[in-house]
């Protein structure tokens, strides 16, 4: 036996490619007592690098990879029980192995093939990149997925640069009636955005902005849906609106802040980064009005009283750890995590007996696969199974 040959066999049960036949060469290798010293750390850190994706099934999975991740953390006081010793760890997994081999044998090919097609389509599944879709006034549409730089389009005079991922609109005299645009990022997709006021802005997945081609009236107005960060170019003359999915309106001379206003979630949140912001509700009685500091944030609930809840000391991190390249799933709960994702990678998510109750912690960068998001969420116990058309299913933990 080679190493290289021990490397195959320990990444082809790893990613769901195995037999029942290397898993009884694997299970024979691990119970070898004379196992060349130099190859153990390199064997603890390839069956330690991603436990893998029910390929066998999920019970048996998840005991093996538990003798795995406690050798890993054996030298962390108080998390795993220490284990006695290389030896004993090759003993134990060989027995499972054995009994996953058995399991394997046993276990239908149409049940063994669902497995196996499951990792096939977590696998091909890449991070969002730059791209949207831009909607001119007079209805056409431009996909800047695939753009080359240069001018795109000419609107009542201005003209409409795409250069390096970003839609910029120079700056200049319009002529006319006044221009319309919308861009839209579609799930799996993120674009930044220069008006032609110089203000700067982010749009996360799932989002839309609709905006003038040239800021020609006494104030500067747009609509957004989805999530957007803001950088707003100072104008004292000319106040700068955001319209929240036509419930809300920000109102700014010159600030950096993030509004999160996507439909599926319970509030419409605006938290302020620097400068000032007034929250408007132009259709409640009173037209309520709240001005936010620095570190803090408007909360609009959807369903419950139309007034807008201020929030101070906001972790303003983790509002913005979505343009800064990270998800943050510090004390997120379980669909929390998976509306990120599908926006994020595209997905469509279903479970299959309701929404576990779990929380979650940590970071990860949100230039990962998705195969190695899931690993983190498998560390917790959480199942999954991937069908065709992306979709996701969170499989019962009970």
């Amino acid at each position: 036996m080679t190493f290289q040959r021990l490397h195959e066999l320990i990444t082809a049960y790893r990613e769901g490619n195995v037999t029942s036949e290397e898993l009884e060469e694997l299970a024979s290798v691990l119970q070898e007592p004379n196992l060349p010293a130099e190859w153990e750390d390199q064997v603890r850190h390839l069956l330690k690098q991603h436990p893998p994706l029910h390929v066998i099934h999920p019970e048996v999975d998840q005991e093996i990879y538990g003798y795995i991740e406690a050798y890993g953390q054996a030298q962390t006081p108080g998390k795993y029980k220490i284990l006695a010793s290389w030896k004993k760890l090759r003993w134990a997994a060989a027995v499972i192995v054995l009994c996953i081999s058995a399991y394997f044998l046993w276990q239908p090919v149409s049940q063994r093939k669902i497995y196996a097609r499951s990792q096939q389509l977590i696998n091909t599944i890449e991070p969002a990149t730059s791209g949207a879709v831009l909607t001119l006034e007079d209805g056409t549409r431009i996909v800047l997925d695939s753009m080359g730089n240069g001018v795109i389009a000419n609107q009542k005079g201005v003209e409409l640069v795409f250069k390096n991922g970003s839609l910029i609109y120079n700056k200049a005299h319009a002529k006319g009636a006044v221009a319309y645009n919308t861009l839209q990022t579609p799930k799996g997709r993120q674009m930044n955005i220069m008006l032609p006021d110089g203000t700067h802005v982010w749009l996360n997945a799932e989002s839309s902005i609709r905006y003038p081609v040239a800021f020609i009236e006494n104030e500067r107005r747009v609509q957004i849906e989805g999530e957007a960060y803001f950088e707003v170019a100072h104008d004292k003359s000319k106040p700068f609106f955001v319209n929240v999915r036509h419930t809300m309106e920000v109102k700014v001379t010159g600030t950096h802040f993030n509004v999160n206003s996507y439909e599926d979630e319970s509030a419409d949140a605006t938290t302020l980064l620097s400068g000032a912001v007034e929250l408007i509700l132009p259709d409640s009685p009173a037209k309520q009005s709240v001005k936010l500091s620095p570190g803090q944030q408007g909360r609009l609930e959807k369903e419950g009283s139309n007034t807008i809840k201020l929030l101070s000391s906001v972790d303003t991190a983790r509002v913005m750890a979505w343009k800064n390249g990270v998800f943050d799933f510090n004390d997120a709960s379980l669909q929390q995590v998976m509306k990120q994702l599908a926006r994020w990678y595209n997905l469509t998510i279903e479970y299959e007996d309701g929404v576990p109750d779990m929380k979650f912690g940590g970071k990860m960068g949100r230039d990962l696969k998705l195969a190695d998001v899931l690993h983190f969420l498998e560390d917790a116990r959480v199942k999954f199974r991937m069908e065709e058309d992306r979709k996701l299913i969170v499989l019962s933990t009970r």
